[in-house]
């Protein structure tokens, strides 16, 4: 199977580089995966449009998300903002801590954090909530994983980036990727728009940070 991913569209800020990066692609692509901020802010009927321009490409492909920062600090039409992109555009299959079955592998698609939001400061044992709730998905699962998220999940694959370091990644996530890259095969994220690297490896894993700004292509794997 081949797979395109990438993230931190930002639409409709790279909307054009986009759409001409897709013209390029003359393989057949069996799922896409988006590692969150598809759209800058409230922006979010370009997800429709981003919708229409896989689907002209590609044909009536899975298209897999997580939630960007973007995307989950806002509230739209009074309701809770992950439940409303979930209703609105069912199109897309958003996995927020969550997981799909691909056959041989599965995926799994979460937000992630950095180190000092916010939430991650003032909510108590945040990190350590959703990294326990990381490691019950990682245990519970009994074939290979492919990994996705926004937020980095390494320090090799942020670092060069002029946003602090802190607001980037998390030690928390990039230890649990250690722990489990027995079973990990790929991991995936954006957020860092200007690392110097965008690869490298944790034990057994591949790393790639997949946004946009940083190739201005989507990247295409095959497992």
């Amino acid at each position: 199977m081949k797979f395109l991913v990438t993230g931190d569209l930002h639409l409709p800020t790279y909307y054009k580089e986009f759409y001409e990066s897709l013209n390029n692609i003359n393989e057949k692509i069996d799922f896409v995966i988006l590692c969150g901020d598809i759209i800058d802010n409230k922006e979010h009927i370009y997800i429709k449009k981003l919708y229409y321009l896989l689907t002209s490409k590609f044909g009536n492909i899975k298209i897999f998300s997580t939630f960007g920062n973007n995307e989950a600090s806002f509230l739209l039409n009074g309701e809770k903002d992950k439940d409303f992109y979930r209703k609105e555009y069912n199109f897309i299959n958003w996995l927020d801590y969550e997981y799909y079955d691909l056959g041989e592998y599965y995926l799994l698609g979460f937000e992630g954090f950095s180190e000092r939001t916010w939430k991650m400061i003032n909510i108590e044992n945040i990190k350590e909530y959703y990294s326990k709730k990381l490691e019950n998905i990682f245990n519970n699962l009994n074939k290979k994983i492919i990994v996705f998220s926004h937020y980095g999940l390494s320090r090799d694959t942020v670092l060069g980036d002029p946003a602090p370091e802190w607001s980037l990644y998390s030690k928390y996530i990039e230890n649990i990727i250690r722990k489990y890259s027995d079973k990990i095969i790929y991991g995936f994220h954006g957020h860092a728009h200007h690392s110097k690297n965008y690869k490298t490896k944790i034990n057994n894993t591949e790393i790639y940070n997949v946004a946009f700004p940083l190739h201005k292509k989507p990247l295409i794997f095959e497992i």
